[in-house]
């Protein structure tokens, strides 16, 4: 191959890197270690949005070496706070409308003696079409809110 072919390639990998869904974490980034996850409550009418979300948490900080069930271990306490939808598209009569969930969790750290050391919320969204629940949004949503928690424990100094 030609030098200018050598040089594209090496060019557009880094734009080839950035539109995929992965991502980079640097080792050491935070001291933390791994937590217990608590399950999660919901203050929301939505029925299995706390279930969900535990699903979604154990499977993110698992991921990132993040999960623990030692009880010497800091605590991780989720609360699905609040849930609201929105219409997103008005389609002609005959098609499906499609609405946007958007949610917050609320998320409570504690060390081994029960006391808060970190706090944060995190909101995101999911889709969902016309004959759906709610409920269908909650998957995107969580799995989106879930990645976005491990990220910010993994880098957490206490």
């Amino acid at each position: 191959m030609s030098k200018i072919r050598y040089l594209i390639l090496l060019l557009s990998l880094p734009s080839i890197l950035c539109a995929c869904g992965y991502s980079f974490i640097l080792k050491g980034g935070g001291n933390l270690g791994a937590v217990n996850l608590l399950d999660s409550s919901n203050n929301t009418p939505l029925r299995s949005s706390a279930i969900i979300l535990d699903t979604y948490m154990e499977n993110a900080l698992s991921a990132y070496g993040l999960y623990s069930t030692a009880p010497d271990r800091p605590k991780l306490k989720c609360t699905v706070a609040s849930a609201s939808k929105s219409e997103i598209t008005s389609n002609p009569i005959g098609t499906q409308n499609r609405y946007r969930l958007t949610v917050t969790v609320r998320v409570e750290l504690y060390d081994k003696d029960n006391k808060r050391i970190w706090e944060n919320s995190f909101s995101d969204d999911g889709e969902y079409s016309t004959g759906g629940e709610e409920e269908d949004g909650l998957n995107a949503a969580f799995n989106k809110i879930s990645v976005r928690i491990a990220q910010a424990i993994s880098a957490l100094n206490v």
